[in-house]
């Protein structure tokens, strides 16, 4: 823990340096964090960044004129729309609050005004941050429009115009700007930043952000906050790596145009297939082991009987004797064979 201390105490002291060696002070580096208007004005200034030593930082509650580009600068009231001035004899570290006694007194209207904070010339400012406290006040020589505070405006006295002012350039309600109601409550021209509701310890952006929000401005002559602690802004992180570039496009090949189906009558017939059938197998016989040859017996009663030859039985003396055969005699119908033929003489 007490390393991370160290860590967080060092990235402190180098970010204040960095503030310190900068040239001027930016957009939103300083803010009104108080506005009290009357016989005894009163005002406080807060630097969100270092000052150097140095560097000026001017306030004012002369209005600015978009048309022109200018502060408007009566002459005739310059008592009222002064411009005060202060320069760093040595290094003013952030979360500083200035006040009427760093840049001298002003003249607050009783019933409206503004405070723009600015840097380098009177001609050419670069504005910081602004109040405004003249949203509901009706000066009856004006075309104001009591909704609206920062507002361009055509008076018909020069008096008129030291209560009002238009929205210095580069600078939004909101962000670092910020518009009060004189007409919230009776002669409302005490006003605080309230430590109590937006705090006092931030980052700058946080910081401005709370300030610049009219919710935590409140109605009291009481101080604003003495002393703010402004931290240092957290590193930015690295931006993802470019994504890699597209693979090029690939070189156009022209199709090879679709072939033509032929018609159904020219289309050759495919010879039959024969599917071969396999050979039938032999039927299965299952095979039967032979019974075991018995061998014959030698037993006479066993034994096959063989046949006798055949013996005519003798003839009895009582029966005569068989007539013999007759010859055969020839046919006549057939002719009597021929003699041989014998060779002539």
């Amino acid at each position: 823990r007490n390393s991370n201390m160290l860590c967080f105490a060092a990235l402190y002291v180098h970010a204040g340096a960095s503030a310190l060696a900068s040239a001027a002070l930016a957009l939103g580096d300083a803010m009104v964090v108080s506005y009290n208007s009357g016989a005894a004005s009163s005002y406080g200034v807060v630097l969100l960044e270092a000052l150097p030593t140095g560097e000026t930082i001017s306030i004012t509650v002369d209005g600015w004129v978009s048309s022109t580009s200018s502060f408007r600068n009566i002459r005739a009231n310059s008592r009222h729309e002064k411009h005060n001035h202060y320069t760093a004899t040595s290094d003013v570290p952030a979360g500083t609050v200035l006040t009427e006694s760093d840049f001298g007194g002003l003249v607050l209207g009783a019933a409206a005004d503004q405070i723009l904070v600015y840097t380098g010339p009177m001609v050419s400012p670069t504005f910081l941050s602004a109040v405004d406290n003249s949203k509901g006040y009706s000066s009856l020589a004006c075309n104001e429009t009591t909704a609206k505070g920062f507002q361009p405006i055509r008076c018909s006295s020069d008096l008129g115009y030291v209560f009002y002012s238009e929205l210095p350039p580069g600078l939004s309600v909101g962000v670092n700007a910020v518009e009060l109601n004189s007409r919230e409550k009776y002669r409302a021209n005490h006003w605080r930043y309230s430590g109590a509701r937006g705090g006092t310890s931030g980052t700058k952006l946080e910081l401005t952000s709370a300030i610049a929000n009219k919710k935590n401005w409140v109605n009291s002559k009481s101080p604003a906050p003495s002393r703010f602690v402004v931290f240092p802004q957290p590193p930015i992180s690295p931006p993802w790596p470019p994504s890699p570039p597209n693979l090029p496009p690939r070189p156009f090949a022209p199709s090879a145009p679709p072939a033509r189906p032929l018609r159904p009558a020219l289309l050759p017939s495919p010879p039959p297939q024969r599917l071969p059938f396999p050979p039938s197998a032999p039927p299965q016989v299952p095979l039967v082991s032979p019974a075991p040859l018995t061998p014959l017996s030698t037993s006479p009663s066993l034994a096959t009987p063989r046949l006798a030859s055949f013996q005519p039985p003798p003839p009895s003396p009582s029966s005569p004797l068989p007539a013999p055969p007759l010859p055969l005699s020839p046919t006549p119908s057939s002719p009597p064979p021929s003699p041989p033929c014998s060779p002539p003489p």
